[in-house]
């Protein structure tokens, strides 16, 4: 629809996750042009710019000419945690971290999640290997955001 370039009477709201990238030097200037291409085609819709991590909100909010809101409890609690560790050490402490964290139930019933960064795209389908629950169920995923579309995903997964 955007790459049309026709107009979208019949869109009512954007929402863009994530709208910290636009300062990512790699694919900020993607983003920014997306933002743009959607402003023009659909100048009616109401634009919903969301973000856990930026820094200069009330800035962002400016450049954007939009109303900030900002909450600054979440409703969901995190526990980071940055390892140093030897290699023979980091899967192991990872998976314990991770069991740990998947015995948990949250208050909608769903289990106990974690995200794991990694230093190293070489590593990730093996760092993304998890242990499964005692009905050797478990929902996983290894995602590199900054390959190719259709590439996103870690074959295998």
């Amino acid at each position: 629809m955007i790459r049309c370039g026709k107009k979208m009477a019949n869109i009512a709201t954007v929402i863009i996750d994530e709208v910290q990238m636009l300062e990512d030097p790699d694919r900020g200037h993607r983003l920014d042009g997306m933002i743009a291409r959607l402003k023009y085609l659909a100048p009616q819709a109401q634009f919903l710019y969301l973000s856990a991590t930026i820094g200069f909100p009330k800035l962002l909010a400016k450049k954007l000419d939009c109303q900030l809101v900002r909450y600054d409890d979440r409703p969901v609690a995190l526990e980071r945690y940055l390892l140093f560790l030897e290699r023979k050490q980091k899967i192991p402490t990872i998976k314990k971290l991770t069991t740990e964290e998947y015995k948990n139930t949250l208050d909608k019933g769903f289990r106990g999640q974690t995200i794991i960064f990694t230093n190293s795209r070489a590593r990730l389908p093996h760092n993304s290997r998890s242990p499964r629950d005692a009905g050797g169920r478990l929902s996983r995923g290894a995602f590199e955001p900054g390959a190719p579309r259709g590439r996103d995903k870690i074959p295998g997964r």
